[in-house]
């Protein structure tokens, strides 16, 4: 009795290369001359489209949705490029401007602590002033019922 098995077949998405010549994306194929087991690729350009050896992969490159696919892709692709520098320049904004609410925090903080020494140090002054003052007061009652004693 033979059983029969189903082997999943894994699919590669297909992308371009970028060409640093022309700074364009082309078409390359995604395997080696010669090469033997071949993955599937699937290219984004049409919904269903896959290949699985160099004469389809040749085929469907030269196929008008797939060069209209490429050019949109070159066009996507420098729109992509400026949002990812426009967002490293914002990110990079954002931590300066983060290092420095965070050195005004800390300077904040470092007032804000002298503050509260300083009004520690006060509280214990008036402290003191007080009982020296209560002691002065007593002192000059002691003296006026000495001296009232004298005159009397």
């Amino acid at each position: 009795m033979t059983s029969t098995q189903l082997i999943p077949i894994q699919v590669i998405q297909y992308e371009p290369v970028f060409n640093t010549d022309t700074n364009q994306y082309a078409d390359k194929s995604p395997w080696k001359k010669h090469q033997r087991n071949r993955q599937t690729h699937t290219c984004p350009c049409k919904a269903g489209t896959t290949f699985a050896c160099t004469r389809s992969f040749d085929s469907h490159v030269k196929s008008g949705c797939h060069k209209d696919w490429i050019l949109k892709y070159n066009a996507k692709q420098e729109i992509v490029a400026a949002m990812e520098k426009t967002y490293q320049i914002k990110l990079r904004q954002l931590e300066q401007q983060n290092v420095r609410v965070i050195a005004e925090r800390e300077q904040w903080k470092t007032q804000a602590n002298e503050a509260q020494r300083l009004a520690e140090e006060l509280e214990q002054s008036n402290i003191r002033l007080a009982r020296e003052k209560e002691t002065a007061e007593e002192e000059l009652r002691a003296f006026k019922n000495r001296l009232k004693g004298l005159i009397d």
